[in-house]
C-alpha cells in the first residue's frame, strides 16, 4: 500500500466523523473556538494531556509570531486553530511501530481536516509544519519558499515549545532564549522569520508574561 493511500486508510478507520461532529460553519477562525479545536487533541489519558497543553501552547505561539510578522488578522485566525491542530494526526498513529508511522501523522491529519469545509485554510499548515527550510523535512521534502508560511510559523512555535516544555510559565525573554537553541538547528526554519520574530520581542518588556500553566 501506498503511503498516501495508507494515510487516508487510517484517517479512515480512526473515525474523522470526530471532525465532522463540529458541523459545517462559515468561517472558522472567526466562529471556531480554539477549545473545540483542543477538544479533538484530548482523548487518551495523561498523554493527551501533554498533546492538549502543546497543542494550546503552539496555538498560542503561532499567534504571537503571525503578528510579529505583520500578518492580516484572517491568517492570525487561522495561525490560531492551525496551531492547535498541527499533531491532530498523531491521535490514532501507533508510535511503537517505528518513526515511519511517526512521519505519516501530517498526512493523517490533513487528510481529516480537508474534509471540513472550515479547516480547509489550515490544511497546508498542518500537512507542512514539519518541513523544514533547507528541504530535509517530510512529508515531501519541500524547500525555502516552497512552504506555505503558516507552516513554518506553526514549525518554530512548535520548535519553541520543546525548548520551553517543562516550564509552567513563559515570558518574553524566555522566547528570545529559546530562539537561540532555535537557530542552532540551522535550515530548520527561515532566518528571516526567526530574525523579525526576535526584533518584534526586543521591543517588548523581557519579563511580560506570555503564557502560563
Amino acid at each position: 500500500m501506498r503511503r498516501a493511500d495508507w494515510a487516508m486508510y487510517q484517517a479512515k478507520k480512526m473515525g474523522g466523523n470526530r471532525v465532522f461532529r463540529l458541523g459545517v460553519g462559515k468561517e472558522p477562525p472567526a466562529f471556531f473556538r480554539v477549545e473545540d479545536a483542543l477538544s479533538l487533541v484530548s482523548q487518551k489519558g495523561e498523554k493527551d494531556k501533554f498533546h492538549r497543553s502543546h497543542s494550546e501552547v503552539v496555538s498560542k505561539f503561532s499567534v504571537e509570531i503571525g503578528k510579529a510578522l505583520g500578518l492580516n488578522r484572517a491568517m492570525v485566525r487561522l495561525l490560531r486553530v492551525a496551531g492547535a491542530l498541527h499533531d491532530i494526526g498523531k491521535a490514532e498513529v501507533s508510535f511503537g511501530e517505528g518513526a515511519w508511522n511517526y512521519k505519516e501523522h501530517p498526512l493523517i491529519g490533513a487528510y481529516m481536516l480537508r474534509h471540513v469545509p472550515y479547516l480547509r485554510g489550515i490544511v497546508p499548515m498542518v500537512l507542512y509544519h514539519h518541513e523544514r527550510y533547507d528541504g530535509k523535512g517530510f512529508p515531501k521534502g519541500l524547500m525555502g519558499k516552497q512552504i506555505p508560511q503558516g507552516a513554518q510559523v506553526v514549525l518554530l512555535a512548535d520548535k519553541l515549545h520543546h525548548f520551553l516544555e517543562h516550564e509552567p510559565q513563559w515570558r518574553v525573554g524566555d522566547l528570545l532564549k529559546a530562539l537561540g537553541e532555535v537557530e542552532k538547528d540551522v535550515g530548520a526554519v527561515d532566518p528571516q522569520m526567526i530574525e523579525a520574530f526576535r526584533e518584534a520581542l526586543k521591543s517588548r518588556p523581557q519579563d511580560q508574561l506570555l503564557l502560563a500553566f
